[in-house]
């Protein structure tokens, strides 16, 4: 039996379990992550946490609706059980209950209107020599460009993370937008999951990166460069030296996408293949729909 739970009567003990045994385990999903991203968040439960979905639920206008949160790539049905057509159809079903759904997931059966969308992984597993190997000739000579120009690569706190990235960023952001990824940065630093690392030049950081750890992936969460640090090739540096920290782990190291051809580029140089995920929408008024 499915059931729909407000915010308030979800058991995030048992929820966090499914989540952590499941097939397809990832951090967007925790109680925790979803807490400060998407407050207030629902979900669909079936048996006793057996099968578990969260729902990202806004209102708006009179409307209940359901939105992917931001920093959240994907959700979907989590549980340690294959799923199978009929558990999808009817978590579907349930679904539909909503105004208007936006959501991506790692299964293409939700809803309607399916888009694939890529995403770049690296399996950790091999010793370093291995991954290595598969590096395409413009990683390998940048990679060896950045370590004969950057002095050190070392980790820095999320404050000196979030204040580099800010300086960085090349398009204006909504203050809303850059507050909930503060919030989110210092709600993961507290979990003892974010390895942020700087590369230098001199005494000053020309590019840094964020990485989520869990006990199965290594994320790119959040990444920036200055224009020397571009001109030196330094984020090729600091992938390589989390590669090189993580290998031989269980973990992939997950690129978060991406459709933008250069940034796609950049993550097939180290040998990332493609694993996609996808995106789907459900509305039952599409004027309302595109209103919201």
């Amino acid at each position: 039996m499915i059931q729909f739970l407000l915010h308030n009567t979800i058991d995030k003990l048992k929820w966090d379990t499914c989540v952590a045994n499941s097939l397809h385990p990832e951090v967007y999903a925790y109680s925790w992550y979803l807490d400060a991203v998407s407050p207030g968040w629902c979900a669909l439960v079936k048996n006793d946490y057996e099968y578990v979905m969260p729902l990202p639920v806004k209102r708006m206008y009179g409307f209940t609706y359901i939105v992917q949160p931001p920093f959240c790539q994907k959700l979907g049905i989590f549980s340690c059980q294959p799923l199978t057509a009929e558990i999808i159809s009817d978590f579907t079903k349930h679904s539909k209950r909503y105004f208007s759904i936006r959501y991506s997931s790692y299964h293409s059966l939700l809803f309607s209107r399916v888009k694939e969308e890529p995403n770049y992984v690296i399996d950790l597993s091999q010793e370093y020599a291995g991954i290595k190997a598969k590096f395409n000739k413009n990683c390998v000579r940048n990679c060896k460009k950045a370590q004969t120009v950057i002095q050190r690569i070392e980790a820095i706190s999320p404050d000196n993370f979030l204040n580099f990235f800010r300086n960085t960023l090349i398009y204006s952001i909504p203050k809303s937008y850059l507050l909930s990824m503060a919030h989110l940065v210092q709600v993961i630093h507290k979990k003892d999951m974010l390895h942020c690392l700087a590369a230098y030049s001199g005494d000053n950081i020309v590019a840094a990166v964020a990485f989520i750890v869990t006990e199965t992936k290594v994320y790119y969460f959040l990444a920036g460069s200055n224009e020397e640090g571009k001109d030196k090739k330094a984020m090729f540096f600091l992938v390589q030296s989390c590669i090189e920290s993580y290998a031989g782990t269980s973990k992939q190291l997950d690129f978060e996408g991406s459709k933008i051809p250069g940034v796609a580029q950049f993550y097939k140089g180290f040998g990332a293949v493609n694993e996609p995920y996808f995106f789907s929408e459900y509305t039952k008024i599409p004027f309302l729909h595109k209103i919201i």
